[in-house]
Protein backbone atom coordinates (compact mmCIF):
# COMPACT_ATOMS: atom_id res chain seq x y z
CA UNK A 1 0.00 0.00 0.00
CA UNK A 2 1.18 3.12 -0.49
CA UNK A 3 1.81 5.84 2.32
CA UNK A 4 0.51 9.45 0.94
CA UNK A 5 0.29 12.16 3.62
CA UNK A 6 -2.01 15.57 3.92
CA UNK A 7 -3.28 17.26 6.85
CA UNK A 8 -7.11 17.95 6.80
CA UNK A 9 -6.55 21.89 6.18
CA UNK A 10 -4.50 20.65 3.06
CA UNK A 11 -7.26 18.56 2.29
CA UNK A 12 -10.10 20.79 2.80
CA UNK A 13 -11.57 18.89 5.34
CA UNK A 14 -10.89 21.37 8.35
CA UNK A 15 -15.01 21.73 8.95
CA UNK A 16 -15.47 17.95 8.04
CA UNK A 17 -16.98 16.20 11.35
CA UNK A 18 -15.52 13.15 12.89
CA UNK A 19 -17.76 10.70 10.62
CA UNK A 20 -17.18 12.88 7.51
CA UNK A 21 -13.40 12.53 7.94
CA UNK A 22 -13.82 9.13 8.26
CA UNK A 23 -15.86 8.67 5.46
CA UNK A 24 -13.44 10.56 3.48
CA UNK A 25 -10.45 8.30 4.74
CA UNK A 26 -12.72 5.51 4.18
CA UNK A 27 -13.26 6.30 0.44
CA UNK A 28 -9.68 7.09 0.03
CA UNK A 29 -8.21 4.35 1.82
CA UNK A 30 -6.68 6.20 4.10
CA UNK A 31 -4.77 6.11 7.73
CA UNK A 32 -6.41 8.03 9.56
CA UNK A 33 -3.53 9.90 12.35
CA UNK A 34 -4.83 11.92 15.09
CA UNK A 35 -4.45 13.60 18.56
CA UNK A 36 -8.72 13.50 18.81
CA UNK A 37 -9.97 11.65 21.22
CA UNK A 38 -13.21 10.14 19.70
CA UNK A 39 -11.35 8.53 17.25
CA UNK A 40 -10.20 6.32 19.94
CA UNK A 41 -13.93 5.51 20.70
CA UNK A 42 -14.54 2.17 18.85
CA UNK A 43 -17.99 2.44 19.81
CA UNK A 44 -18.24 5.36 17.74
CA UNK A 45 -15.47 4.16 14.84
CA UNK A 46 -15.44 0.25 15.33
CA UNK A 47 -12.59 -1.58 14.10
CA UNK A 48 -12.43 -3.07 10.74
CA UNK A 49 -14.84 -0.46 9.64
CA UNK A 50 -11.78 1.67 8.65
CA UNK A 51 -7.92 1.72 7.07
CA UNK A 52 -6.96 2.26 10.27
CA UNK A 53 -6.69 5.09 13.04
CA UNK A 54 -3.25 5.90 15.04
CA UNK A 55 -4.52 8.06 18.19
CA UNK A 56 -1.87 9.82 19.63
CA UNK A 57 -2.02 10.01 23.28
CA UNK A 58 0.76 12.33 24.67
CA UNK A 59 1.87 15.68 25.97
CA UNK A 60 4.07 18.00 24.71
CA UNK A 61 2.13 17.42 21.34
CA UNK A 62 5.45 18.82 19.51
CA UNK A 63 6.31 18.18 16.13
CA UNK A 64 9.72 16.02 17.20
CA UNK A 65 7.52 14.24 19.71
CA UNK A 66 5.37 13.53 17.34
CA UNK A 67 7.61 12.57 14.53
CA UNK A 68 9.29 10.47 17.08
CA UNK A 69 6.61 8.33 18.09
CA UNK A 70 4.88 7.88 14.45
CA UNK A 71 8.40 6.52 13.39
CA UNK A 72 8.12 3.93 16.38
CA UNK A 73 4.58 3.18 15.32
CA UNK A 74 5.62 2.43 11.58
CA UNK A 75 8.54 0.20 12.47
CA UNK A 76 6.27 -1.88 14.96
CA UNK A 77 3.48 -2.44 12.22
CA UNK A 78 2.87 -2.02 8.30
CA UNK A 79 0.60 -0.03 7.03
CA UNK A 80 -0.96 -3.11 6.00
CA UNK A 81 -1.03 -4.61 9.12
CA UNK A 82 -2.79 -1.16 10.88
CA UNK A 83 -5.69 -1.46 8.34
CA UNK A 84 -9.02 -1.90 10.40
CA UNK A 85 -6.89 -1.45 13.58
CA UNK A 86 -7.27 1.11 16.60
CA UNK A 87 -3.56 1.93 17.64
CA UNK A 88 -2.84 4.43 20.32
CA UNK A 89 0.93 5.50 20.61
CA UNK A 90 1.60 6.69 23.84
CA UNK A 91 5.25 8.30 24.56
CA UNK A 92 7.05 4.84 25.53
CA UNK A 93 4.04 2.50 24.42
CA UNK A 94 2.03 1.39 22.01
CA UNK A 95 -1.51 -0.64 22.15
CA UNK A 96 -3.12 -2.38 19.15
CA UNK A 97 -7.13 -3.21 19.45
CA UNK A 98 -9.26 -4.85 16.44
Amino acid sequence: MDISIGHVLDLGLQSYTDEDILSWAKANRALIVTFDDDFGDQRLFPALEHYGIIRLRFDPTTAEITKQVLSRVLTEFSVNDLVGKLVIAELNRTRARM
